[in-house]
């Protein structure tokens, strides 16, 4: 387990206009009753109506906060958040959502945000959560200099201040590395400089085991080097499914199942032409299937995960599965797993003919 106790739970008071959290801080919240949910449910943007435009809020009394250069509050809500470890729903942290906070608005000026960052760390040098925001300016001003096209119509021009941006954030992660409390927002900014610099896989590999040594159940961690074991960035065929598998025999059980299929529903994260098709990524389709009624029992459904569970049904040749999903998913398409409006089409409608397992699956034929 982590450096702090797992143990606490989150009090929600609800009233008719707000949501008291043990944070001392208020959120705006509709109305519902009173109750006390443990962190072990994981499920309060399921199960809580308008939890979702609580966090929003935190978010954006985060934003007001360091615009008003508050820094001693902004500790004080990053120290508590990441004390008491609190967790929302589907492997995300309240933390999380503090750090979104910190992001640059829309349409503002990189430079005057990372300055806003930088009058932080300068007046409370010893502040984790000043550095991580810094560091995460940096990294987003990187991306954005690079772009979002292939590596080969990035310019030189491009690719400099990309290095020297990501390099920026590197150095002030170096800085905050013996800072207290630490965070898991920490790894994650610096799992990124290892996948974006291209650290080998003995330096990447290291800092995951320190990562999931300080909080062995934050999802985004092990997302984070699934990545970094595709194809596409540092991998080979199969590294991530090995991955998944690894994870999940080693919490075993229930858990090690809704890990499995987290994992393993990164190697979807591609276009076919560096993982192939699902049927042919060495995942296990009956252990995926457990770890999705697992997650389904836990959260509930939503309209992301019964689109990536199609995604593998349609992958694996399951079309009795595929035509249930489809029915809940009805139009509702995700672009993050089909990538166009004709590929959904095309598995909705072999899924819908009748299920008949001799019918070839389209996931047969390569991508385009």
């Amino acid at each position: 387990m982590g450096s702090h106790s797992r143990g606490h739970k989150m009090r929600l008071i609800h009233t008719p206009a707000i949501l008291i959290l043990t944070l001392g801080f208020v959120l705006p919240l509709a109305p519902a009753t009173a109750q006390t949910i443990p962190l072990a449910t994981d499920a309060y943007s399921s199960k809580i109506q308008g939890y979702r435009t609580a966090l929003s809020s935190l978010k954006a009394h985060v934003a007001d906060l360091l615009a008003h250069g508050n820094y001693d509050e902004l500790d004080r809500l990053a120290d508590t958040i990441c004390i008491q470890k609190i967790r929302v729903a589907r492997g995300q942290w309240l933390s999380d959502y503090f750090y979104f906070g910190l992001s640059a608005p829309v349409g503002s000026n990189p430079e005057d945000h990372i300055a806003q960052l930088k009058a932080w760390t300068a007046a409370r040098p010893q502040s984790m959560a000043a550095h991580v925001g810094l560091a995460g300016a940096y990294l987003g001003y990187a991306l954005a200099a690079r772009g979002t096209g292939f590596a080969d119509t990035v310019t030189p021009e491009a690719w400099a201040l990309f290095n020297t941006r990501m390099a920026e954030g590197k150095a002030v992660l170096d800085d905050a590395s013996s800072l207290t409390p630490m965070c898991p927002q920490w790894f994650t900014m610096m799992q990124t400089v290892a996948r974006y610099q291209g650290w080998d896989r003995q330096r990447a590999a290291a800092l995951f085991a320190q990562a999931i040594k300080f909080e062995p159940e934050d999802l985004q961690l092990y997302f984070n080097y699934a990545a970094y074991l595709l194809p596409k960035w540092y991998g080979q065929d199969g590294d991530t499914a090995a991955f998944a598998k690894q994870i999940g025999d080693s919490f075993g059980g229930t858990k090690g199942d809704l890990f499995y299929f987290e994992i393993g529903i990164i190697a979807l994260d591609s276009d076919a032409s560096h993982l192939g098709w699902a049927s042919a990524s060495h995942l296990d389709w009956a252990r995926l299937q457990r770890g999705h009624k697992v997650l389904l029992e836990r959260d509930g459904s939503t309209n992301y995960d019964m689109n990536s569970f199609a995604r593998l049904a349609w992958g694996f040749n399951d079309a009795a599965t595929a035509k249930r999903t489809f029915a809940q998913i009805g139009d509702k398409w995700a672009i993050y797993f089909w990538k166009t409006r004709a590929r959904f089409d095309e598995a909705r409608d072999w899924a819908n003919k009748d299920s008949d397992p001799n019918i070839e699956s389209p996931q047969a034929i390569p991508n385009p």
